[in-house]
């Protein structure tokens, strides 16, 4: 921004009056109690000079040597801690960029803060914000593409800050907003126009336009059909986010011959990934997910029956994409063991049957890889409907069975028979 601490030594201090017990210089041209400001961010015009702080900003006019305070202003995003919590996702004020680059630095951010609430649940984040973006370089021909490169770093707000584990660069503000990567140093790349984004990447020992930069980002290989899931399909849209506008669902297929996995990825009307989610044939990443509509309305359906040396868990989990991440509008989990070492709750299990199976029946299948197999959708979910498949799969169990008995009678018969041969 052109501006150094040495262009506001002339700052006129001796007009100020010094506070002893903030420790700092203070006037009256100010909208907020007497307190610290910490700029993060500076711009000019004219002999106008404004600084950004993560709570103000403060606007100085040049005047002779040095520069007179104009005023101190608090941005719109400071509250007296009483913070809405559907308030989620925040922009510092003074960043102009298109709006295309915003909206993917805000989804890209969204994806970065489930991620880490997932993983780090005892940081308890409960808010994500743009601490900075701004254009910081152009590609004119990298591989036969013009490339937009801007700087973006991003912060999240923990409640429980003592559990935040510093590493490299991070840093945690004293207001507990804490930087879980290299400051400064998350890169978002566009298409010539800004109308299309590839992806991000984090390089902390160089800076675009380096021979190491240029380097990495070559072999990155980008294409803009890489946004589509190169080497996948398209497979349906829908409203899944309730935005009025339209996502489009993908398979990535890209790691499927390694023997990794597919991965279902969804992406908004401005072509940006909003949501992503892998199966795979090995047995703790089977997964099956359907697009199920209920009055008119959209869902997505997550199935994962899983048995484990005769213990079971059976999940299933109703949700949209509303806000950028899941909201969750119907789950239950059914826990039990076919080894006999009690009986089971066969009215219970036919009860989680029906409920599954009523949502199956409205649901068609998009991707699934249960019982190390995958199917592809769109189509029927009528292969999936619950109903304890293994209950017939022993060599002695059908004979246990009457061709008229139903699937309660069917439980309390295998459920008698395994008790009785409990070793």
């Amino acid at each position: 921004m052109g501006i150094t601490l040495d262009d506001l030594s002339g700052v006129g201090l001796d007009e100020l009056v010094y506070l002893n017990e903030y420790d700092a210089y203070y006037n009256f041209t100010s909208d907020a109690g007497a307190g610290i400001f910490v700029c993060t961010s500076g711009e000019t015009q004219g002999d106008i000079v404004r600084l950004f702080g993560d709570t103000a900003t403060l606007t100085l006019k040049k005047q002779g040597d040095g520069f007179l305070i104009v005023s101190h202003q608090l941005t719109e995003e400071v509250t007296d801690g009483n913070r809405d919590a559907d308030e989620i996702g925040l922009v510092a004020d003074g960043v102009d960029v298109p709006d295309t680059v915003l909206a993917a630095a805000k989804a890209q951010v969204a994806k970065y803060f489930k991620t880490a609430c997932a993983d780090q649940p005892d940081c308890e984040y409960v808010n994500w914000r743009i601490e900075l973006l701004d254009w910081t370089y152009t590609y004119e021909d990298l591989d036969g593409l013009t490339l937009n490169i801007y700087r973006m770093n991003y912060e999240f707000l923990s409640e429980a800050p003592e559990n935040v584990v510093l590493a490299g660069g991070m840093y945690i503000t004293d207001d507990n907003w804490f930087c879980p990567t290299y400051p400064n140093c998350t890169y978002l790349i566009f298409n010539a126009d800004d109308s299309f984004y590839f992806s991000a990447v984090m390089e902390n020992d160089c800076e675009p336009g380096d021979e190491i930069f240029t380097a990495d980002l070559s072999a990155m290989r980008l294409s803009e059909s890489a946004l589509k899931s190169a080497g996948g399909e398209f497979i349906t849209s829908s409203d899944i986010d309730r935005d009025g506008q339209e996502e489009t669902f993908f398979f990535d297929k890209t790691q499927m011959e390694s023997g990794r996995c597919v991965t279902l990825r969804i992406y908004n009307d401005l072509g940006y990934e909003i949501w992503s989610e892998d199966a795979n044939l090995s047995h703790a990443g089977w997964n099956s997910l359907f697009l199920c509509t209920l009055d008119g309305e959209p869902y997505l359906l997550r199935y994962t029956p899983s048995m484990y040396q005769g213990d079971c868990t059976y999940t299933y989990t109703l949700f949209t994409l509303e806000g950028g991440s899941e909201k969750v509008y119907q789950t239950n989990t059914l826990e039990f063991d076919i080894n006999g070492t009690k009986a089971l709750d066969a009215s219970g299990m036919v009860a989680f049957a029906d409920e599954v199976n009523a949502l199956l029946a409205k649901s068609t299948l998009l991707l699934s890889s249960e019982g190390g197999t995958y199917s592809f959708g769109p189509a029927s979910a009528d292969g999936f409907m619950e109903e304890f498949s293994w209950l017939e799969e022993g060599p002695n169990l059908k004979s246990l069975y009457l061709p008229d008995d139903d699937l309660q009678t069917k439980l309390e018969k295998f459920s008698e028979h395994a008790v009785f041969n409990h070793g």
